[in-house]
């Protein structure tokens, strides 16, 4: 066999070449490809759904099942004891809180025969909360009652359009790898094969790099862009919604579950300017589907909303509660399921 030997400069020109061919290549071909049909191309849907919320690892623990622990006694199959399934985002994941200050631990204090099972995630759209419900049911979770709640994320994936679209899964909306700042720098990279490599160097592991277009679409860019917010209200319809929320009611029926639902609550005085005029516009109309779908089907309805007078020092940046917030919503929401369930027994 002849050895081939190349100068320093011939391997430069070789690799150059590489890129430049890597680079005229579409994705949209490579997506035609039994490749990318393959099992390797097709992870679980929610693989670049990556919160960008740091919590602090000693304040919040998250069970060996997917839950964030309010105590250290998930009494789940426990006789005689009910179990409490919230679905929502950051407003019942509350990462920012100890646990003795969230909405969940506090609404436990009032049962003397519930647990709460508190799988929301910060970031949840309903397409994440009805897929996680489905999860946990298919592992035979024992769920008594679900706390639906109206989600501001259901409003956030129209501000967040990708090229003025919508996806149905909601999947241009997720976070991806290349978001988060310790990976930032890999966008400044010019050719995108140099970004995959370095994907891969920098998080070792595969599974990130599926995703190809995700990555290296700047989600973030919506929110310099006046015209996006317009967009965005073009864009929002409430079918997706109105979908889900018949979806959960047959699925709660069929498995003998309770289903309550609330609206979304927050500081008023916190949307004065863009984004935020938009955001509070659409989670108006959010609340209004769930107080419509709530009547129309005779179910139990929490309306944070309107409800509770919330005062400044309750809600901390837009809609993240705080202590006294918590108090006010777990009280609300103790009451009126007490009083729609006797099951339920108060604790004096």
């Amino acid at each position: 066999m002849v050895a081939i030997e190349l100068s320093g400069f011939e391997i430069f020109l070789i690799i150059l070449l590489i890129i430049i061919l890597s680079e005229l290549v579409s994705w949209k071909l490579i997506k035609k490809t039994f490749f990318y049909k393959k099992r390797f191309f097709k992870p679980h849907i929610f693989l670049n759904f990556i919160s960008n919320d740091k919590y602090n690892e000693q304040q919040v623990q998250i069970s060996s099942d997917g839950f964030r622990q309010i105590d250290f006694d998930l009494e789940i199959e426990k006789e005689n004891f009910y179990n409490l399934y919230l679905m929502g985002d950051c407003v019942f994941f509350e990462g920012h809180l100890p646990n003795k200050e969230t909405f969940a631990y506090k609404l436990k204090q009032n049962f003397s025969n519930t647990t709460i099972l508190n799988p929301s995630m910060a970031h949840y759209t309903h397409y994440h909360m009805l897929n996680r419900l489905i999860y946990d049911i298919k592992n035979s979770k024992k769920i008594d009652f679900v706390l639906s709640s109206a989600s501001v994320n259901d409003a956030l994936v129209y501000i967040h359009h990708k090229n003025g679209k919508i996806k149905n899964d909601y999947s241009h909306f997720y976070k991806t790898f290349s978001d988060l700042k310790e990976y930032s720098y890999i966008r400044k990279i010019p050719s995108r094969l140099l970004q995959i490599i370095l994907l891969f160097l920098s998080t070792r592991s595969y599974k990130k790099l599926v995703d190809y277009e995700a990555h290296f679409y700047n989600i973030n860019k919506n929110f310099r862009s006046p015209s996006s917010y317009r967009i965005a209200k073009e864009l929002f319809n409430t079918s997706n919604l109105h979908n889900y929320l018949n979806l959960l009611l047959c699925l709660c029926k069929h498995f003998n579950i309770k289903l309550v639902l609330t609206t979304f609550a927050y500081n008023i005085n916190d949307f004065k300017s863009e984004p935020r005029i938009t955001y509070l516009d659409l989670t108006k109309k959010i609340n209004e589907l769930y107080r419509n779908f709530a009547k129309t089907n005779n179910l139990l309805l929490i309306d944070f909303e309107k409800e509770i007078n919330f005062e400044k020092n309750d809600i901390q940046n837009k809609w993240h509660f705080c202590n006294t917030g918590n108090d006010k919503r777990a009280e609300l929401a103790s009451k009126i399921l007490i009083n729609a369930y006797k099951e339920l027994i108060k604790i004096n």
